[in-house]
């Protein structure tokens, strides 16, 4: 399951990884991230990859029915991760596994490979948060828009290398 999945920037690499036999359960509870995310699993012809409009507190998976749950950049963004993590274990089967991959502490995070550009973007993001004294690790909704918005619009201007043509005109939800 690729829990919080967006637009499904892992989602397809997880679908690989599983290969045919397995299947990718992508949630999420966006509109514009649903529309997007299958829109690219018809166009792709992707069959391994289900898309589910849940929120991640209350999943509509049966108990059981997943044998990892990935998460990434979800809960540093989430008002009850407790109840998250309790839905999460409802779904994962025994022995089951939960990856998840997040920023607590902006300020403690590497770029790698060493990238000028990359760097430059990462300060700057540091930068407009510290302008207006969020703490990082827990924005909410109002503060973790604008931040995007400021962050994306940073992106649109920088000299980055291999950004994928799906990025340009994305809404941030």
């Amino acid at each position: 399951m690729d829990l919080g999945c967006g637009p499904g920037f892992c989602t397809f690499a997880l679908s690989h990884l599983v290969g045919s036999n397995g299947h990718i359960f992508a949630v999420d509870s966006s509109d514009k991230f649903a529309s997007l995310l299958q829109e690219k699993i018809k166009v792709n012809n992707t069959q391994n990859i289900s898309f589910h409009k849940n929120n991640a507190n209350n999943l509509s998976l049966e108990d059981s029915s997943a044998d990892a749950v990935f998460a990434r950049w979800l809960f540093c963004f989430l008002e009850n991760p407790s109840q998250v993590l309790a839905e999460i274990k409802r779904v994962l089967k025994p022995k089951g596994r939960l990856i998840i991959i997040d920023y607590f502490n902006y300020r403690a995070a590497n770029i790698f490979p060493n990238n000028d550009a990359l760097s430059e973007l990462f300060k700057a993001y540091l930068q407009i948060v510290t302008a207006h004294k969020r703490k990082l690790q827990y924005r909410r909704n109002t503060s973790r828009i604008d931040c995007r918005k400021r962050f994306r619009d940073r992106i649109a201007n920088a000299n980055l290398p291999h950004r994928p043509p799906e990025y340009e005109n994305l809404e941030m939800g």
